[in-house]
């Protein structure tokens, strides 16, 4: 037998969830391991120049990081279910959850899991602190609380953010009442992508997924469904395709949830792209010049 994929990763990431769920949906062998594991800092780290997960090893030691590519690689050598839709409309439809999930859900994501750390410290704390050197895991969870401002969550907008995200169940809720993945019976990078913060921070801290298995069960169960090895859809009986609709159709229920993403997606984005113009007319950078001091650094 060959050797598995090696999957650095943990339960409470928000792209490892999304990893995890497409290498097990597409049957691909792997062993997930966590980033303490001495050969992750020995020759993960040094081969990428930072610590960061997810991060996919293959079998021939070729090394994969961030989702986008890491689902690339396999996409491209073929897989049983391809999560690119072949359809134009489907397609580009998945490309906009898949972005939103990235911009606008992180905010959600985070807000719920640090603005309610009281009331979830004690689940919070463990997952943080298994396998950590003692303090490790303290100053992580500072860390990333401290990233809530530069996300915009502040009093003014914690609001709105979960207005957002009731409003967001409730429109995946009733979509998931006639279909059991956004474009059909098969999951694509749109669903992949959601599943991200809806799994691992919403779908799994205590408050936001309390939250949504009163208001939105079905949400819930999709959240278990992405994370199964084959559709897992027997409530939408015997005969509902396991594939996406025909015809690149759209189901009319998706109306309600791209109107959402329009509102919350789009001005946010136009806002980034003219202050990237304008960081580029005042710095002149050159070809190749990283975006900041530190290139490993998001921003």
């Amino acid at each position: 037998m060959s050797q598995p994929h090696i999957l650095y990763g943990l339960p409470h990431s928000l792209y490892t969830g999304k990893t995890r769920a497409y290498l097990k949906k597409q049957r691909i062998d792997f062993v997930e391991r966590a980033p303490s594991q001495p050969d992750f800092a020995n020759h993960v780290v040094p081969a990428i120049g930072r610590s960061i997960i997810p991060v996919v090893v293959t079998p021939d030691g070729t090394i994969v990081q961030d989702t986008v590519d890491i689902l690339g690689h396999f996409e491209e050598q073929g897989v049983r279910a391809t999560a690119r839709p072949t359809g134009p409309r489907q397609r580009v439809l998945a490309h906009i959850a898949e972005l939103y999930a990235v911009v606008a859900l992180t905010r959600h994501a985070m807000h719920y899991r640090w603005s309610y750390l009281a009331e979830q410290r004690a689940f919070l704390e463990d997952a943080f602190t298994v396998g950590a050197t003692p303090g490790t895991g303290e100053r992580i969870m500072a860390r990333m609380a401290s990233y809530l401002p530069a996300l915009g969550v502040t009093s003014d907008t914690i609001p709105a953010i979960e207005h957002s995200f009731e409003t967001l169940l409730d429109t995946l809720e009733a979509h998931f009442a006639d279909h059991p993945y956004l474009l059909g019976g098969q999951a694509s990078i749109g669903d992949y992508g959601l599943l991200g913060p809806l799994f691992a921070h919403l779908g799994r801290d205590p408050v936001p997924c309390g939250i949504m298995k009163q208001r939105s069960p079905r949400v819930f169960r999709w959240v278990e469904r992405m994370n199964a090895l084959d559709a897992d859809i027997p409530e939408y009986g015997g005969d509902y395709p396991g594939r996406y609709l025909a015809d690149d159709a759209v189901p009319a229920t998706l109306g309600p949830l791209l109107a959402q993403m329009g509102r919350e997606l789009f001005p946010e984005l136009t806002d980034m792209l003219a202050a990237l113009v304008d960081h580029v007319a005042r710095t002149k950078p050159q070809t190749g010049d990283p975006v900041a001091a530190k290139p490993h650094q998001r921003s």
